[in-house]
């Protein structure tokens, strides 16, 4: 995982927080822009149809299809180039008939959208009457033919016109749910629903074509773009700037403490004279370190003690089988001593009794010892050792038997431990001829193992007993 120090992570952040900032006012900055736009495109469209939106008002009113059918109308509907589709809806005044034309503009012509259910076949009935007074002597025939023609017109207009509804049926149902003005993003255009003026109402709905949108789209995010990136560029640095006056403090303090401290005075601490913050903080740093120090002395001392008796632990046996001093002629030995059956001894006696225990037992042990560099540790529970250094196996027998005498003639009762009926030990012991090379921990375990091995024999051996032996030559 990648780390960000202080100085970074401050910038990050910032840096994180000033772009959902920028970026929110830029989206607000975009949406309002682009309806600004929007609107403008809308009123805009709204005021160039009013006169389309008179001109329809009137011929709904009268149900008349051929003034705005005419050429000159058309010619005008066509010079609007945005102009899409239109649907025109209403009544005419009288008959209240329903009026129902459209137009497109790359069909470049209205037609109605809807016949009265028997137009067609009046229409037809009207051309074989027509086509019977044709063959009276006496008709017009001039102007029975000039009907008859009229009438055929009328009827090729129908089929022209169901052919075009039923080619454009996807735009009639658009504008059938068109119920207010909106825009499709999608196709790109806008659609306007505007009330006529006549006496029975209607409705003409417009499809404009603005797909000049997306440039405007493109210009306002292409401006809030440059804007947002100078916005970022200067927050950044000011960012950079204000980060490097908060870290760069922080960062002598830290190099302070990583530092030996023993021998600083108080006017080594960084930024010790500051009257803000950080100034506050190299005062505490350096009280804590003080603490610190006095702490870990303390710690180190009895982090090398067992709490319960007083005696060496681990650590402390391993400290000092490293660094133990003895002449060329002299052997080391280690004790590993167990009490005899003490786990009865704590269920009989309780645990309260088995510490006091193993105080007496560890003060003995400790007492038995007289002689300088000759140490005891407890390594947890029932279990101790004791490191001495011998100049022969008869001293380090001589020495291991005192301890187990002086432990028993405390007698320290205890009625499971058979057939003294006292507190005991066993003893496991093993003495070696030490070098520099073989002060290690890892050799210091080897003879822990041994000595542990004899202890066991001893426990076999019937316990209150200690057994010697001495670690083959390497």
């Amino acid at each position: 995982m990648l780390y960000l120090d202080i100085k970074r992570r401050i910038i990050l952040y910032h840096f994180l927080l000033v772009l959902l900032l920028v970026g929110g006012i830029g989206y607000h900055q975009y949406k309002y822009q682009l309806q600004s736009h929007i609107n403008s495109v809308i009123q805009y469209h709204l005021a160039s149809s009013s006169s389309i939106v008179s001109k329809f008002s009137q011929a709904i009113s009268g149900a008349n299809y051929a003034n705005i059918q005419m050429p000159g109308f058309i010619t005008e509907l066509k010079r609007n180039k945005k102009l899409y589709a239109m649907r025109v809806v209403g009544f005419s005044g009288n008959t209240k008939q329903p009026f129902k034309v459209l137009y497109k503009q790359l069909a470049g012509e209205i037609w109605r959208e809807e016949y009265p259910e028997n137009y067609l076949s009046d229409i037809q009935s009207k051309i074989d009457k027509l086509q019977e007074l044709l063959l009276k002597k006496n008709s017009d025939h001039v102007k029975i033919v000039f009907l008859i023609e009229r009438n055929q017109e009328k009827f090729q207009r129908y089929q022209k016109n169901q052919l075009l509804s039923e080619n454009n049926r996807k735009l009639i149902d658009s504008f059938k749910k068109l119920k207010a003005t909106f825009i499709d993003f999608k196709t790109k255009k806008l659609f306007i629903s505007i009330p006529t003026d006549n006496k029975n109402g209607g409705r003409v709905q417009i499809s404009f074509d603005i797909s000049e949108i997306e440039n405007i789209k493109l210009q306002i995010l292409e401006n809030i773009l440059y804007e947002s990136i100078l916005a970022l560029t200067l927050s950044l640095i000011i960012l950079t700037i204000l980060s490097m006056q908060i870290t760069s403090p922080i960062n002598k303090l830290s190099a302070f403490i990583s530092q030996n401290h023993k021998e600083h005075n108080l006017s080594d601490v960084p930024c010790i004279k500051r009257k803000d913050e950080i100034g506050n903080l190299a005062k505490m740093l350096y009280s804590l370190l003080e603490q610190s120090k006095n702490y870990e002395n303390q710690l180190e001392k009895l982090s090398r003690k067992d709490p319960l008796t007083g005696l060496g632990n681990r650590r402390e046996l391993e400290s000092v089988f490293v660094n133990i001093q003895q002449t060329e002629k002299m052997l080391t030995a280690i004790f590993y001593i167990d009490i005899d059956n003490f786990k009865k001894y704590n269920d009989c006696y309780g645990h309260n009794m088995g510490d006091l225990a193993l105080q007496k037992v560890a003060s003995s042990i400790e007492g038995s010892l007289q002689r300088k560099g000759d140490c005891a540790f407890r390594l947890g529970g029932e279990e101790f050792v004791v490191l001495i250094s011998v100049f022969d196996i008869e001293q380090m027998e001589n020495i291991g038997e005192r301890i187990r005498h002086n432990i028993q003639n405390l007698e320290i009762e205890h009625k499971l431990n058979p057939p003294q009926n006292v507190v005991t030990i066993s003893i496991g012991a093993y003495f070696k001829k030490l070098n520099s090379e073989k002060k290690t921990i890892k050799f210091l375990v080897e003879m822990l193992n041994s000595a542990d091995q004899n202890l066991y024999l001893a426990k076999k051996r019937g316990r209150n007993c200690i057994i010697t032996s001495q670690l083959k030559n390497d």
